[in-house]
């Protein structure tokens, strides 16, 4: 409103009646009341308006009201009045979104306690807060006595004589009760009710108040407590196993140790330490999950859990690093170069301690080319650096082509069942004596060759003239130490020195051996899943197979998933060679490759079934996982495993029944839980019980006809192979004996220096019975008559067989037997499979003439 419209309604003011006194109704208005639309509409209703004085004086107040209620809020509010709104508009909101509102008011503020949050979230602010309630309850226990004793009583006070109603004997009674409950016991029986309630009332009050103190005191002593565990605590022992890493072989390497301490308890009692990422309990826990009578099956062994990080020099410190017997060192990732070197990692950290341990240290590698590091930065210690995938990598191939062979070689690789010890000559009282001799010297051992710490080899099946030095090793394979203290009770006469000349002339003679025949046949081998280990394993099929063999790769994986993977080992999709001037690539295998899911039957069917052979089942797990532990994740991989192979088993048994499939199917599963150990060992026939022929008859199923009922044909065998548990045996075995190690990895056709890559075919064979019998079944013949045998025909020893099933259903053949009783005569079979070893000789023959080109490196 401008200036002159003011003062024209101001001019117009003088005109307006006069009341009932002769005086003029005029209406003060100013320029601020004017400010606004609606004092100005209200100050012209009010100038123009004929009304009466008593209206237009409440108009005139209402005018002023709204000009101070304006004048108000346009000055800025109070800081008492901002809180107020504050807690007002935080009173509004509930849970999160007063949460988010409460930071996003303080975000331009310092940071500082809220008095909620220093009372509920500080330790100091706790205990601050139980006081003020302690003393708030205290006096209200106080007043209550008053009030009981003054109010509620006929003579105002009560009837016991040691309190009053006076406030420091009622606040000293409310402090008893508060805090010792046993203090109402001093109010006489007969007092009155209004008194004995408050007294029972603020005893229960106390009582849950000073639990509650008792506990937080309690906690925290007990934080500090565990605190100082953990920065000054250590196990102090000595010569004892220290396990560092917590993997998903740990579990089944603390069984193999704990039964090769066992087997020594007659010696001492051993401790195993375990240094891991878990806490002490959550490994107690698993490992009484995985063995819930450790106590009975293992009492002289005991066990020590410890968290920390074995790349750390203080937690190896703790943990007794430097005054261990035995450390044994797993790589807790699942990818291959991060496992090497956390390995490598724990290694240096070991140098790095005051006093480096000089005992011996046995590190597991995923990757050949990290055991030549393992070389350099050991230092002088006792270095064993074992690659057991490869071990079992080689067990696993050998069980797909050649079961016979590949049982012996499980059976080998645990301490459950035969194992490959070694003993002295001297202690064994054989030193002096020919190979000859010494085999025919234990009862229940079968001896296998000689280990010579000198040349640091290992020699398989030796000439029989060889004489045997008093420090010597004889390799043996027999259920543990004490079998070999069983010895023949016939002399034998040592070796003279002239019959040492007469060898040396060549004047003894020596019969010319046969070679066992080599024959490599044309596979088909089934792949199902995919993990790290594929590569490894199509390389390893790749030795012992013809050209032409084809291996059919089943997995949900993508192609270029595939793709990537190979091609980080060299390979393309087809097997071939990524790099043209190193031909790594697979010489004898074609790779087909299948892109489905392994528990699927109509994805199964796409495998060529009529002309499998072999089918290798392996469950889809995250190789790329940082942490490689145990839990649901392996469970449901052995799950899917398992699923996978009873459907191949059936749809394979049903081919058969319709004479599709000539062939029997080996099927090879490989499982990687604990759990599932033990449920096999359990059930060891789980996956072998015969299945109805029609059982797979259903929607999933395209045959129009099913299998005749009651028709008889032989079925498959199915190995299961636990990987993780084999590859802790093969840590064991190689922490038992170092020569152990080499002669197991001489029998699966792995060089005998540790680390290296394969080279060679298999020492453990198998041969027909008739190949060294012209007519076994004459008579009954014994494990000796049939070692003497297979040693003058082909230079080998014999340890063990695999009869031909007598039965018309079931397998073709039963369960190999090594290490059978010596006395035991049995009716033999020309297709009866003896399990032998070659000797050295007959097998450099045959590397060098792989080497020519003139045979395929094979010995199926």
């Amino acid at each position: 409103i401008s200036a002159s419209q003011l003062r024209k309604a101001s001019k117009n003011a003088a005109h307006r009646p006069r009341d009932g006194f002769g005086r003029s109704v005029a209406i003060k208005t100013t320029a601020r009341d004017a400010i606004t639309p609606r004092g100005a509409r209200q100050a012209a209703a009010a100038m123009d308006s004929t009304e009466t004085t008593p209206r237009l004086q409440r108009r005139q107040s209402s005018i002023d009201l709204l000009a101070r209620s304006q004048r108000r809020s346009a000055r800025p509010p109070s800081r008492l009045r901002r809180w107020m709104r504050r807690l007002a508009s935080l009173r509004r909101l509930r849970s999160k979104d007063a949460v988010e509102a409460h930071v996003n008011l303080r975000m331009d503020q310092d940071a500082r306690w809220t008095v909620k949050e220093y009372l509920l979230g500080h330790v100091v602010g706790q205990f601050v807060m139980l006081f003020v309630i302690a003393v708030g309850l205290v006096w209200a226990g106080t007043l209550a006595w008053i009030a009981a004793c003054t109010y509620l009583t006929p003579r105002r006070r009560a009837k016991t004589p040691d309190y009053n109603t006076s406030v420091i004997q009622a606040l000293w009674f409310s402090w008893g009760v508060f805090f010792d409950p046993g203090t109402q016991t001093g109010i006489v029986a007969d007092e009155y009710v209004a008194v004995k309630v408050v007294a029972v009332a603020f005893s229960v009050v106390g009582f849950l108040f000073n639990l509650v103190l008792l506990g937080l005191i309690v906690e925290r002593v007990k934080i500090f407590l565990d605190r100082m565990v953990e920065t000054y605590g250590k196990i102090v022992c000595t010569k004892h196993i220290l396990v560092l890493g917590w993997t998903d072989r740990t579990l089944f390497l603390l069984g193999e140790l704990a039964e090769m301490a066992q087997g020594n308890a007659a010696q001492k009692r051993t401790t195993i330490v375990v240094l891991g990422d878990l806490s002490p309990a959550e490994q107690r826990a698993e490992i009484r999950q995985a063995f819930p009578s450790w106590r009975a099956a293992f009492p002289a062994v005991d066990v020590v859990c410890r968290q920390g990080r074995a790349y750390e020099v203080e937690d190896l410190a703790r943990v007794s690093a430097q005054a261990a017997d035995t450390l044994v060192i797993l790589g807790a990732s699942r990818i291959p170069r991060d496992a090497d070197a956390q390995t490598i990692s724990t290694v240096l950290a070991l140098r790095a301690l005051p006093s480096a341990p000089k005992s011996k240290l046995i590190a597991e590698f995923r990757l050949s080319q990290s055991t030549h590091v393992f070389d350099r930065v050991g230092g002088d210690r006792k270095l064993v650096p074992i690659l057991a995938a490869t071990v079992v990598d080689a067990a696993l191939v050998r069980c797909a082509l050649v079961p016979p062979v590949g049982a012996v070689a499980l059976d080998l690789l645990s301490f459950e069942g035969q194992n490959i010890e070694m003993i002295r000559a001297d202690r064994a009282g054989c030193g002096g004596r020919t190979f000859e001799d010494v085999r025919r010297h234990f009862r229940t051992a079968v001896v296998l060759g000689l280990a010579s710490k000198e040349k640091k080899s290992v020699v398989l099946a030796p000439p029989d003239d060889r004489l045997v030095v008093d420090d010597d090793l004889v390799v043996c394979i027999a259920e543990d130490q004490t079998a070999l203290s069983d010895i023949s009770e016939r002399a034998t006469p040592r070796v003279t020195p002239q019959d040492v000349l007469r060898r040396a002339a060549g004047l003894t003679g020596r019969r010319r051996l046969e070679t066992i025949p080599v024959d490599v046949p044309r596979v088909d081998v089934a792949l199902v899943g995919w993990n790290d280990r594929v590569v490894p394993l199509l390389r390893e099929l790749d030795r012992h197979v013809a050209s032409g063999s084809v291996v059919h790769v089943l997995s949900e994986r993508r192609l270029d998933e595939r793709e990537r993977s190979l091609k980080e080992e060299g390979l393309t999709l087809k097997g071939e060679s990524v790099f043209r001037e190193d031909d790594i690539g697979l010489r004898n295998v074609t790779l087909d490759h299948v892109v489905g899911f392994a528990t699927d039957v109509s994805q199964l069917r796409r495998l060529p079934l009529a002309t499998l052979e072999a089918a290798i089942v392996m469950a889809d797990i995250d190789q790329n996982a940082v942490q490689s532990t145990s839990g649901a994740e392996l469970q449901l991989a052995d799950s899917e495993t398992i699923t996978s192979t009873l459907l191949l088993r059936d749809m394979h048994e049903r081919c058969r029944a319709k004479g599709k499939a000539e062939s029997p199917l080996v099927i090879v599963p490989q499982f990687l839980d604990v759990l599932t150990t033990r449920v096999f060992k359990r059930h060891p026939g789980l996956l072998e019980e015969e299945s109805d022929a029609n059982a797979m008859v259903g929607e999933d199923s395209s045959d129009d006809d099913a299998a005749a009922p009651g028709s008889a044909f032989g079925v498959g065998r199915t190995l299961c192979v636990h990987r993780n548990f084999l590859e802790t045996a093969a840590l064991t075995s190689s922490a038992l004996s170092i020569y152990g190690a080499m002669a197991l990895r001489a029998l699966l056709g792995l060089d005998e220096a540790l680390g290296r890559r394969a080279v060679g075919p298999p020492r453990l064979r198998v041969v027909r019975c008739d190949a060294c019998l012209e007519r076994p079944s004459i008579r009954p013949r014994a494990f000796d008559d049939l070692n003497d045998a297979v040693r003058r025909k082909y230079g080998a020893l014999m340890v063990g067989w695999c009869r031909r099933n007598r039965e018309s259903h079931g397998p073709d053949y039963g369960d190999p037997e090594v290490n059978p009783p010596r006395g035991r005569a049995l009716a033999w079979r020309g297709d009866d499979l003896l399990v032998v070893v070659t000797s050295s000789g007959i097998m450099k023959s045959i590397v060098e003439a792989a080497a020519r080109g003139d045979v395929a490196v094979s010995d199926l």
